[in-house]
């Protein structure tokens, strides 16, 4: 089979090579112009006036410095949660994203307090961000549990829905 395959690149490579009237090969020579006089006239290339203002305005400059911002047909869905926790306790402003159920169990996505784009994807038992810890997992409730201080906090994460 390979052999064939070879047979047939070899048949279309001579038969490419000949039927070409002169060899390919690199050159300095500039082709003379259409008019005799040695150089060739550069025309500067025009948008067409019939073409609309939305294709040319979905067209994007990828040198601007401007970052394009195209808007949402609708926006993300993100959980609000409910913090229940003692006036006393300082645990970092979690931000609950989202969750999810697989085979292994329900999984939480966890952004960071100073909105740096780090997200966790944690279960329960699960330690994350150096010394937090999901101590239960059940929605509609999350507990998170500092290491350091033993302070926890509980989120509202919203029911079980299917």
């Amino acid at each position: 089979m390979k052999a064939i395959l070879v047979l047939i690149v070899l048949a279309l490579s001579l038969l490419m090579f000949s039927s070409a009237e002169s060899p390919v090969g690199a050159s300095s020579a500039f082709p003379a112009s259409m008019d005799g006089q040695g150089s060739q006239a550069i025309k500067g290339l025009k948008r067409s006036s019939n073409e609309s203002s939305e294709a040319i305005s979905g067209i994007r400059d990828p040198f601007s410095s401007q970052p394009v911002v195209t808007p949402l047909s609708e926006p993300p869905h993100v959980l609000t949660a409910t913090v229940r926790s003692t006036p006393a306790a300082s645990l970092p402003a979690f931000r609950i994203l989202g969750k999810q159920e697989d085979e292994a169990g329900w999984a939480v996505f966890i952004g960071a307090p100073d909105s740096s784009g780090q997200v966790w994807v944690v279960r329960e038992g699960e330690t994350f961000n150096d010394g937090f810890r999901v101590s239960k997992l059940a929605p509609p409730l999350l507990v998170i549990k500092s290491l350091r201080n033993q302070q926890s906090k509980t989120f509202n994460i919203g029911k079980d829905e299917e």
